[in-house]
């Protein structure tokens, strides 16, 4: 069974609590029903003697009850196995796969350039709440490097009401204690949203290349210069030559 403080937090979630609420009712109804039918059960098993002829009905009523608390047994046999299955596969699971509450950013850049990756943080909770963000050093895959790169967080701080939500960006430089090819792995946690966490996997590129300008293009600007310059000299040439027939 789980436990109060899983149940607690679990039910912070919308559609959980409402479920649960739906549980909790239908429970409720569940018990109720099952008194009523105990009592009548009893009222029956006293009534035997006097009314022989209801003995198959109350082994039949016997039957279906051991049947459906046979069925009742193995369901949770049989949830409790997949239950314990799935948390073994994400104990041993990498962070990547983690669930809502582990996400995760993927993120490529080249080297010498500044990436903006935008993530969306909701406030599902009754009361407001004010949130700010910090994120960890960039350790890359095989740990043998660490990056302390100067991040920054557009807005660096919300203020959220209940049920309402804002895009928040992660501002991460590329700088040069990054290795292209290589891949990167940071956390991003809410300072005053405790449990949220995303995990920043940034791929470094290569840096872009600045491209020359093509042989043909220069040449042709050159030559464009050339001229300009012979059509400048040959009017201011022929300026002197009228400013000399004049005098």
């Amino acid at each position: 069974m789980i436990n109060l403080q899983v149940l607690t937090q679990l039910l912070s979630d919308p559609e959980l609590k409402e479920l649960a609420s739906r549980i909790i009712a239908n429970k409720i109804k569940t018990d109720i029903k099952s008194v009523q039918a105990s009592a009548e059960l009893s009222r029956r098993l006293l009534e035997q003697g006097r009314a022989p002829g209801d003995g198959n009905l109350l082994r039949e009523v016997a039957k279906e009850y051991l049947e459906f608390t046979s069925t009742l047994v193995d369901m949770s046999l049989a949830f409790n196995e997949r239950l314990l299955q799935q948390l073994k596969q994400a104990k041993t699971a990498p962070a990547a796969e983690a669930g809502p509450e582990g996400l995760t950013m993927n993120v490529a850049a080249p080297l010498h350039s500044t990436v903006r990756a935008p993530f969306r943080l909701e406030n599902n909770r009754a009361a407001p709440l004010t949130a700010r963000f910090e994120v960890t050093p960039f350790v890359s895959e095989d740990g043998a490097s660490l990056v302390s790169a100067p991040c920054a967080f557009d807005p660096p701080a919300v203020e959220l009401q209940p049920g309402q939500n804002q895009k928040v960006c992660l501002i991460i430089p590329v700088t040069d204690g990054f290795d292209p090819g290589k891949t990167y792995y940071a956390t991003l946690s809410t300072v005053g949203m405790d449990g949220m966490q995303i995990l920043v996997k940034l791929t470094v590129e290569a840096p872009q290349e600045t491209k020359p300008a093509s042989t043909k293009k220069t040449r042709a600007a050159k030559k464009a210069t050339a001229k300009a310059k012979a059509k400048a000299r040959a009017r201011a040439k022929k300026a002197g030559a009228g400013r000399a027939q004049r005098r």
